[in-house]
């Protein structure tokens, strides 16, 4: 399935000229007047941020006293573009601009990537990036990038070597998917990555096997990660179990979704250089937003 991620800011300068060389800031502006998204077609939405106070804006617009602006968020591909509705003052040199209202010289909208997190050629960044906001897309990614995306988060966790077992080899991996290595090369433990789809339960069979797997390759630890929101009450009791014969970490979904956040960064929001992350919006009903709330992100 496809998700909208921001890769850059693309801005348009005084296309309201109707000068004909900026055709897509034209179509920007004619999309404020219909309402329709020039990407995909759908009805947008607009929200307009009203400044409480009376600060001047920057040079060279200090002729301009209030700045406004509005941003045209599209309900249906997620794409936005701004502008801002200036309110001018009086001006010894721009009589002609007292007591109106003006857009603004510039005007902005993102660059979108349609990225289809179900497949094995994403990159691992843009699902750590994604799921940091929509953890319960990660039943949408495939078995093998929930396997890279653990080895991606268990690396700085850990803080050692994690690698595929089967790396290299064509080989099945005999119910172990990573290893754990010290500097030296030293397997330390093995690691087995369940991606779950319906089940937010982990039972205790694939723990079993797993306790299996790691006798057999008489390795001494191993971490299970489902990202199944919990494990069932018998499979939490198996570490307990084995005693001293092999460590046994068990991590959850839940507690997989903390590592995310602990070592993943979020991307900056790509706004406009008007607008600032504590706005507060409103919708033509009058409700307030936060600007995350507005672009869904």
């Amino acid at each position: 399935m496809n998700r909208v991620f921001y890769r850059d800011l693309i801005e348009h300068d005084h296309v309201y000229t109707d000068s004909g060389d900026d055709e897509i800031g034209l179509m920007m502006r004619s999309s404020f007047k219909s309402g329709l998204c020039p990407v995909c077609i759908r009805e947008t939405f607009i929200y307009r941020h009203i400044p409480e106070d009376q600060t001047p804006p920057p040079e060279p617009y200090q002729h301009y006293s209030i700045i406004q602006p509005v941003m045209l968020v599209c309900g249906n591909c997620g794409w936005w573009q701004s502008k801002a509705i200036c309110v001018t003052k009086s001006h010894p040199f721009l009589p002609k601009f007292e007591g109106q209202d003006s857009e603004w010289a510039y005007s902005y909208h993102p660059v979108i990537e349609l990225v289809d997190i179900t497949s094995n050629k994403v990159a691992i960044a843009d699902i750590r990036q994604h799921l940091l906001r929509n953890w319960e897309d990660r039943k949408l990614i495939s078995a093998g990038k929930a396997e890279s995306l653990v080895e991606s988060l268990l690396k700085e966790h850990l803080n050692c070597d994690v690698f595929s077992s089967t790396a290299n080899v064509n080989k099945a991996d005999g119910g172990i998917d990573l290893f754990v290595a010290h500097e030296n090369g030293q397997i330390k433990a093995a690691v087995q990555v369940k991606r779950r789809i319906t089940k937010n339960v982990e039972p205790v069979t694939e723990v079993r096997n797993f306790v299996g797997a790691l006798a057999i390759e008489n390795i001494q630890k191993g971490i299970f990660v489902t990202t199944a929101e919990r494990y069932s009450s018998v499979a939490k009791d198996i570490p307990e179990k084995l005693n001293s014969r092999l460590e046994l970490d068990l991590i959850s979904g839940k507690e997989l979704f903390e590592i995310l956040q602990c070592f993943t960064k979020p991307d900056d929001l790509v706004i406009p250089p008007y607008v600032k992350l504590d706005m507060v919006w409103k919708d033509i009903r009058g409700n307030s937003y936060n600007l995350e709330e507005i672009l869904n992100v």
